[in-house]
């Protein structure tokens, strides 16, 4: 903690100016590429369902939504009070979720699961240096505003007013993946420079590394614990503590789910 205040003081930058610098930087960067994921899929969708214009309409609406979400999520790590609704799922309690909506959350937290392993190396980077600043938190999946699971809840809770059924939602969210996901190294990149411009670990050199295999398009990831796990309380716990992952195809992980709501 030494190292890290010493080197704000010859920036004259405290921790909040350091992360409200991300924040601006990262919020804008992501509102720009689901602006245009958007834009993409807005006709497909429309398309679809004939005289649906509610993602067209509404696309304005859940922009804004999304930005107001993500600065809650930093809001959140600098303790600021704010006044938030309820979150729309928790990739944790699939066992609450309706039967016809599985598919759609089981196909997101496969996008969420490949992204952070397609984008690792700066990922971790990001993560070690966000948690300097904050040595008396746990920075994890849960707490860092950038990982891909903070950013899909924030899309998903803006998408939620429109209503789309789930077959559009999935639509909507492969576009999502697409545009905003699979380009999460953009932003990262971003981040973690404002963290080495303020001395935060600047030679740390995760960011050189090679990527880690890639998987195939249609591939799920989930965790292997999870298949092991005796009951529905333990497969949070030890979903949300796992790091193992394997890939199986979407129905495959389905059925898993299923039968292990009906334990």
């Amino acid at each position: 903690m030494g190292l890290c205040l010493a080197a704000y003081k010859s920036n004259d930058l405290t921790v909040s100016e350091i992360v409200e610098k991300i924040q601006k930087a990262s919020i804008q960067r992501l509102q720009s590429l689901l602006q245009a994921s958007l834009d993409g899929v807005e006709r497909a969708v429309v398309d679809q369902i004939g005289s649906f214009l509610g993602l067209s309409q509404q696309q304005d609406g859940v922009l804004e939504l999304f930005v107001t979400n993500m600065n809650h999520k930093f809001d959140d790590l600098l303790d600021k009070e704010i006044i938030k609704d309820e979150p729309v799922f928790d990739f944790e309690n699939l066992s609450l979720v309706k039967e016809e909506e599985l598919d759609v959350i089981v196909a997101l937290e496969g996008m969420v699961n490949y992204c952070r392993n397609d984008h690792l190396a700066n990922f971790i980077s990001f993560n070690t240096r966000l948690n300097s600043l904050f040595p008396r938190k746990r920075i994890d999946e849960s707490t860092n505003p950038l990982d891909p699971e903070q950013i899909a809840t924030s899309f998903q809770e803006a998408l939620r007013p429109i209503g789309l059924d789930a077959q559009n939602s999935l639509a909507v969210y492969r576009a999502f993946n697409k545009g905003v996901l699979r380009n999460l190294d953009e932003v990262l990149r971003e981040a973690n420079q404002i963290l080495i411009d303020g001395h935060v670990i600047p030679n740390l050199g995760m960011e050189g590394q090679k990527k880690p295999v890639q998987l195939l398009d249609g591939l799920v990831l989930v965790r292997t614990r999870q298949h092991l796990a005796p009951s529905k309380k333990k497969v949070s716990t030890r979903m949300k503590s796992s790091l193992n992952y394997f890939p199986l195809c979407k129905t495959c992980c389905i059925q898993i789910h299923l039968q292990l709501r009906q334990r």
